[in-house]
């Protein structure tokens, strides 16, 4: 299985539009992928921060661009 630091990586990698595999994923419609990346990156935050909740930030309000 991949090691949590490449996770990471994939998870922070951003395109020239600053746009993240979360953004292409909702961007193409692809929810159950688009769910997999969020459920992981909760996973790989809980681990980072001690297990704490990481679903109490606020959601970002900007506008997606497709």
């Amino acid at each position: 299985s991949p090691s949590r630091g490449y996770l990471r990586d994939l998870l922070e990698t951003k395109d020239r539009h600053k746009s993240t595999a979360e953004h292409w994923a909702a961007g193409g419609g692809h929810l159950d992928c688009l769910q997999y990346l969020c459920e992981l990156r909760s996973t790989l935050d809980g681990n980072a921060k001690g297990n704490q909740d990481s679903n109490t930030e606020k959601p970002s309000s900007g506008k997606m661009r497709r």
